[in-house]
């Protein structure tokens, strides 16, 4: 949100402004559990540490991780915002790279596994990516029917006004279905491939 009020430390504050916050700490909790359908995706909080301890008071959350990043959100730049989360995120992603890649490794060569974006786009329509692996710093330029999921043939041209970034779009599409994305080095992709969907069941 935006600055408002500062503070020094919550013991300092009226009862009044201690109840507020509670207040607003409850509408934010609403907030993330309509926004967040997915029960196993980490939550990061960043705010000054003592009005940490009390969100998670309010939350009960046990999407909230134990570390928070330190400071007020409106000065912290967004690079340095995203690096400080990500290191405390890690350590469960990780374990969940594993656990794809092993996943990915037993259906190589089955019909659950595609490296066609085009596929894969199809396949989010009906939530059925399960995994999706994408090469970082890759991008695929072109266009995408939201309705059926049809992508027409990338395109080696300048992007159109009517063209996107299908990978970051099949990758939005995958995580608001409950479905995990990785990106993985050139060293990392188990093929040489942009993409890789790994499907919860063949078609």
């Amino acid at each position: 949100g935006s600055a408002g009020t500062v503070f020094h430390g919550f013991d300092s504050m009226k009862d009044s402004e201690k109840d507020r916050i509670r207040e607003y700490f409850r509408k934010v909790d609403q907030s993330l559990k309509e926004s967040l359908t997915d029960d196993q995706m980490p939550v990061v909080l960043v705010c000054v540490d003592y009005l940490a301890p009390l969100f998670r008071s309010v939350s009960k959350d046990p999407r909230i991780q134990l570390l928070h990043v330190s400071g007020s959100p409106d000065t912290i730049r967004r690079d340095v915002l995203l690096q400080k989360g990500w290191d405390i995120v890690r350590p469960i992603f990780e374990k969940e790279k594993i656990k794809a890649m092993a996943a990915l490794d037993k259906a190589m060569g089955t019909g659950k596994v595609t490296q066609d974006i085009r596929k894969v786009l199809m396949a989010t329509q009906n939530g059925q990516v399960e995994y999706l692996f994408l090469q970082q710093d890759k991008q695929i330029i072109g266009s995408v029917n939201r309705q059926t999921g049809q992508s027409a043939v990338p395109s080696a041209e300048p992007m159109h006004e009517s063209e996107e970034e299908l990978l970051d779009f099949a990758a939005m599409r995958v995580m608001s279905q409950g479905g995990k994305v990785f990106v993985l080095t050139t060293a990392e992709m188990p093929v040489k491939s942009d993409c890789i969907g790994l499907l919860r069941y063949e078609t």
